[in-house]
């Protein structure tokens, strides 16, 4: 919830499985389905890489003066021509100035789109005779919702692709050189996945270079100990 009230933006991300024949030749796409859990999942995942990035980015002088991060830029103004030109159609002004202004407006086109879906069916309804069935009446229901979807799916497909590509860097936590636009985060890298990416090893290795510096401190802070007495 906090990020997205500093301008996280959820964009179009399915993932797409595959059906192929008995010899190999695809037959069908298919978007995986997503239950609760797996945004669940996602957010501590954030959660938890967005730490990290923190604590490596906040010792990074002790260890080379560098943390690895990855780093998302605000998309560029002219990529968002396309989104523009449909969010007109759909009655709404984009607004891209920043991540909060960005989601509005994907939210308010959703909602221009699925009301006017809403006001023909209200229509064919009040046009219809007294012999509707309540199974005409619940398919344009659905009918409505899933046109929402299918809005909501193409604005968010079309403002992915007008997004920057996000990069790794090294940066000494500096906001302007290692924020991440689309997760509105100061500091952002990968750690959760280190058996696919060998960035997320890096990272793991600057991690343990990390804790190893704050031990070395706070055990020379320690009441009673100094870094030159000599054992007896």
């Amino acid at each position: 919830a906090s990020r997205c009230e500093r301008g996280a933006v959820e964009l179009a991300s399915a993932e797409l499985r595959f059906e192929t024949s008995s010899d190999g030749v695809p037959r069908d796409v298919l978007t995986k389905g997503e239950v609760p859990m797996m945004r669940i999942v996602a957010e501590l995942m954030i959660a938890a890489n967005a730490a990290v990035a923190e604590k490596i980015a906040g010792l990074a002088p002790g260890f080379g003066g560098r943390a690895f991060v990855r780093r998302h830029p605000p998309p560029r103004p002219e990529g968002f021509d396309e989104l523009a030109g449909l969010m007109k159609r759909a009655g709404v002004s984009l607004d891209a100035s920043n991540g909060v202004a960005l989601a509005s407006s994907l939210a308010s086109a959703v909602k221009a789109a699925s009301d006017k879906a809403a006001s023909r069916t209200i229509t064919d309804d009040t046009r219809s005779d007294d012999t509707r069935s309540d199974t005409d009446t619940n398919d344009r229901r659905r009918s409505t919702r899933a046109v929402a979807a299918a809005t909501d799916a193409l604005f968010r497909g079309v403002a992915t692709r007008a997004m920057s590509e996000a990069r790794y860097c090294v940066t000494s936590g500096r906001e302007d050189e290692s924020s991440h636009y689309g997760l509105a985060l100061t500091l952002y890298t990968h750690f959760t996945s280190p058996i696919r990416r060998y960035a997320d090893v890096v990272v793991h290795r600057q991690l343990m270079d990390a804790v190893a510096l704050d031990g070395d401190r706070d055990e020379k802070s320690a009441p009673g100990t100094h870094g030159d007495e000599k054992s007896a």
